[in-house]
């Protein structure tokens, strides 16, 4: 499936780029997995809903600039770096990079479905500001200076 990026950027911008086909799962020689309950699946427009660019709700509270422990009190599977999936939203990849440096947040990005990522969040949050990432890949950003 293709998939598309979103990013949330510091200083509360979220933006949308084209990236590769999700990679296959891995299959391992161990023992099988214990069953999980079933989940209702939700579609990816429900975490839009806001006017302006905002995190979606499963990840509202968390900040650019939180430490790890800091993110799981909102978060408890706020992972140390990592692809955060959630059952109900199949199509929704979740990432958080922290700085090396400091280890507090520094950036989140969303990884969506290609085919629809772009028109969904211009539903939500009107026409974005088209540009280029440093790999000359296009990019959509959506602002909000307010938050």
């Amino acid at each position: 499936m293709k998939r598309t990026m979103m990013a949330v950027a510091a200083a509360g911008a979220l933006s949308v780029m084209g990236c590769g086909d999700k990679a296959g799962e891995s299959g391992g020689g161990g023992e099988p997995a214990a069953a999980k309950p079933a989940v209702a699946v939700k579609p990816i427009e429900s975490l839009f809903t806001s006017k302006a660019p905002v995190l979606p709700a499963p990840f509202k509270g968390l900040k650019a600039g939180m430490t790890g422990e800091e993110a799981a009190q909102i978060f408890p599977a706020m992972p140390k770096e990592d692809t955060i999936e959630l059952a109900e939203y199949p199509d929704l990849r979740f990432n958080v990079d922290f700085d090396r440096k400091t280890g507090k947040i520094g950036r989140f990005y969303f990884d969506l479905p290609k085919a629809t990522a772009e028109a969904t969040l211009t539903k939500a949050w009107g026409a974005p500001v088209k540009g280029q990432t440093s790999i000359k890949k296009p990019i959509s950003y959506w602002f909000n200076p307010e938050a």
